[in-house]
């Protein structure tokens, strides 16, 4: 039984090109003996305060970040529960949607998902899995230097110790939508018969 984490964070719903192919990814990858956890980031993923950053900071946390840091282990253990990930990761104006970075900025956390070597630099401390960015724009391609979001999350998901990622494009779904979406759903289907 495959458990796969599906992390959505597009703001529009279910007309999220994002969600639909991760939505097919995911469900292909878990199978039908499968379980699928669904995260939706835009349901009010907390952003940093001064407060979060000191409790985040802390082995154990403050009084004044406790439910922030609440929010943080929830998010952590469905990430350590899953075996594989599927992230829906639009291209907003060259970079990733504010919930996506401030998931991002709750699950790094130091002696967690990531810690210190002696001799001075930092190790991901999360076990490699198989990780699928799904990314769409309306016009800039993905993977090209105006993408700055997959660039960012593959280097995000590398430094946590996640190293086998693949990448799932939608590129310029606002010039031809119905033959950019094919195509991804095509990789989507090459993608879950392995």
């Amino acid at each position: 039984m495959t458990t796969v984490l599906h992390i959505s964070s597009s703001a529009r719903g279910a007309e999220s090109a994002t969600r639909s192919l991760g939505d097919a990814l995911a469900l292909g990858l878990a199978g039908d003996d499968g379980v699928v956890i669904e995260r939706d980031l835009t349901a009010a993923v907390p952003l940093l305060t001064v407060e979060a950053c000191n409790g985040l900071a802390s082995p154990k946390g403050t009084k004044e970040s406790t439910g922030v840091l609440e929010v943080s282990d929830r998010l952590i253990t469905e990430l350590n529960a899953a075996e594989v990930l599927v992230i829906g990761c639009p291209l907003y104006n060259f970079g990733p949607p504010a919930a996506l970075k401030a998931w991002a900025d709750l699950i790094a956390r130091n002696g967690i998902t990531f810690g210190d070597t002696e001799s001075g630099g930092l190790v991901g401390l999360l076990e490699d899995r198989p990780a699928y960015i799904v990314s769409a724009s309306g016009g800039a391609p993905i993977g090209s230097d105006f993408d700055l979001a997959t660039t960012w999350l593959r280097a995000f998901l590398g430094f946590l110790g996640i190293r086998s990622v693949e990448l799932v494009g939608a590129s310029g779904i606002m010039m031809n939508p119905e033959g950019v979406m094919a195509a991804a759903h095509q990789r989507v289907a090459e993608l879950i018969a392995g």
